[in-house]
């Protein structure tokens, strides 16, 4: 979180969060007068194998800033990790961020994490 002046602010963790089984891991930061978000860092996962795409979605005041598409069958090879040199964000004050994993499928359980200032 920052004020539009600095970004410099302490990194946090954005906890872990696993989903129920075949359901979208979804993580919101709440939007925050007069300061915006910067994500570092996003860590993802499936618990095993996948057998279809999958994808990593990050949107910043309901727009998609960014997406990862995930190959069927190597998600479940994970952990990954996606670093943004400098921090993904808009600059655009009192915004919310998304951070979304989609279903892995029947039986599979998505797995995410992220760090954030």
């Amino acid at each position: 979180m920052h004020e539009l002046t600095d970004i410099s602010a302490v990194q946090k963790n954005g906890g872990k969060f696993d989903a129920a089984a075949n359901a979208i891991t979804n993580v919101t930061l709440a939007a925050i007068a007069d300061e915006f978000h910067v994500i570092d860092s996003v860590h993802f996962g499936y618990d095993q194998v996948t057998s279809k795409a999958d994808s990593l979605t990050v949107w910043f005041g309901g727009v998609l800033k960014h997406i990862v598409q995930i190959a069927a069958d190597v998600a479940g090879a994970g952990p990954h990790e996606i670093h943004f040199s400098g921090g993904l964000y808009t600059g655009t004050l009192n915004e919310a961020v998304i951070v979304q994993l989609s279903a892995g499928g029947p039986g599979v359980t998505g797995k995410l994490n992220f760090t954030y200032r």
